[in-house]
C-alpha cells in the first residue's frame, strides 16, 4: 500500500477540482466537465493505489468495480458508488474537449453543455474525493 503516491493523487485530484470551478463559474462547460471527471478520475486512482490495482488509463469504472471482491461489507457500497460516478463521467474524459464531424453536422462542445449538468458533474466529483479521503484516513 502507497499511501504517499495515493495522497499525490489527491493532491492533483483536488487541483482539477479547482480548475472544474473556476471554469464553470467563467462558463467554460466544456473544459469544466473534462476537469471534474478528471478529479474524479485521480481520486479513484488514488484508491486503486491502496489496493495494489493502479492502472494507466482514463476508463477505470470496471477498474473500481473489481475491488468489491477486496473491500469489507462496510466499503462494498462506497466503492460501487465510486464506480457509479466514474462511470457516468467517463464520457466528458474525451467528447468534452473535441469537436466532431458527422456528415455536414459538426458537433461543438463549447455550446453542448449546461450549467445544471456541469454542476452535478463537479458535485459528483466532490463526492468521489470525500469518499477517497475518508477510505484513505481509515488505512493511514
Amino acid at each position: 500500500m502507497d499511501i504517499e503516491f495515493a495522497k499525490t493523487f489527491m493532491k492533483k485530484s483536488a487541483e482539477d477540482l479547482e480548475s472544474a470551478k473556476i471554469l464553470y463559474e467563467k462558463g467554460i462547460y466544456s473544459n469544466a466537465l473534462y476537469f471534474a471527471q478528471q478529479a474524479a478520475e485521480k481520486a479513484a486512482k488514488a484508491l486503486l493505489i491502496l489496493y495494489g490495482k493502479y492502472v494507466p488509463e482514463h476508463l477505470i469504472s470496471d477498474v473500481v468495480m473489481s475491488l468489491i471482491n477486496e473491500v469489507s461489507e462496510e466499503l462494498e457500497k462506497k466503492i460501487e458508488r465510486i464506480a457509479e460516478i466514474l462511470f457516468r463521467l467517463e464520457k466528458y474524459w474525451l467528447k468534452s474537449r473535441y469537436p466532431l464531424k458527422k456528415g455536414n453536422k459538426i458537433w461543438d462542445p463549447t455550446k453542448e453543455y449546461s450549467k445544471k449538468e456541469v454542476s452535478e458533474s463537479i458535485k459528483m466529483a466532490k463526492e468521489v474525493i470525500s469518499t477517497v479521503e475518508s477510505i484513505i484516513s481509515d488505512v493511514e
